[in-house]
C-alpha cells in the first residue's frame, strides 16, 4: 500500500506519441520521445538534445532568432515605457499633508 493509495495491479497500455500527434513529422517525433524517455539513464542530456536535428536541421535556427529579435525587441519597448512611467511618477512627488492646526 502506498501512503496515497492502492497502487494498481497493472498500467493500462499508454498511447503512443506517433499516435498521439499523427500530423508531426518524424524528427518532432524523435526529439520528444528522446526528452520523455522514463529512465533517465535512457534519457539524453540537454547537450545531446541541442545537436538533434530539431535543432540543426531545416529552419529552426532562422525561425528561432527572429522570434527572439522580436521578443527582446517587444521586451526593450515596455522596459522604455516603465522607465517612462517610474520618472514621471517620482518627479510628481506630493507635499506633505498641512499640519493640523496652523
Amino acid at each position: 500500500s502506498w501512503a496515497h493509495g492502492k497502487l494498481p495491479e497493472s498500467v493500462p497500455a499508454t498511447e503512443t506519441l506517433a499516435k498521439r500527434f499523427r500530423d508531426w513529422d518524424e524528427g518532432s517525433l524523435s526529439f520528444l520521445e528522446n526528452c520523455l524517455r522514463y529512465e533517465p539513464e535512457q534519457r539524453q542530456t540537454c547537450a545531446q538534445l541541442m545537436r538533434h536535428p530539431y535543432f540543426t536541421e531545416g529552419d529552426f535556427i532562422p525561425r528561432f532568432e527572429a522570434e527572439l529579435k522580436e521578443m527582446l525587441e517587444r521586451d526593450a519597448q515596455d522596459f522604455k515605457m516603465r522607465s517612462k512611467k517610474s520618472r514621471r511618477s517620482k518627479g510628481r512627488a506630493t507635499a506633505p499633508p498641512p499640519a493640523l492646526g496652523t
